[in-house]
């Protein structure tokens, strides 16, 4: 080989290496480009399922405490029934009793206490009532 031949080939193979070296530091910033990239769609991932986690957590309470309220309320409702269905009741016997008071002249004094008695919890059961909001009146708004 003739120096020139040498010096032209020694030219020619530092232009591949360099020529190398550019592609693979190409390469290098691509692959790194990549990986910022997918770095970046799996924070974005991660914080989309911490949000929906927690839509779901609250979705979770909201139903809990739904269940929660309509239980109360269906407890609230019976007991409601049974102080009205009390006052109906105490209402009609408080109304016998008068009735039999006023057709007989003889009664006991045990008797009148138990009649006053009587009457003194159909005014508290009343004024219970009254307090309380009818339930049935709310279903219908």
């Amino acid at each position: 080989m003739h120096p020139q031949e040498t010096s032209q080939g020694e030219a020619l193979t530092e232009k591949v290496q360099y020529e190398t070296i550019q592609k693979v530091q190409h390469l290098w910033e691509e692959y790194e480009n990549y990986l910022t990239l997918i770095y970046s769609i799996d924070q974005r991932n991660n914080e989309e399922m911490r949000k929906n986690q927690q839509k779901e957590k609250k979705i979770d309470d909201i139903m809990k405490n739904i269940e929660l309220f309509t239980q109360s309320y269906t407890s609230y409702c019976q007991i409601y029934e049974r102080i009205d269905n009390l006052f109906d009741s105490l209402n009609e016997e408080l109304g016998a009793l008068e009735n039999y008071i006023s057709s007989n002249g003889d009664i006991s004094p045990a008797f009148i206490s138990r009649v006053e008695a009587a009457s003194n919890l159909l005014e508290c059961t009343s004024n219970l009532r009254k307090m309380l909001p009818n339930p049935s009146n709310h279903s219908q708004s």
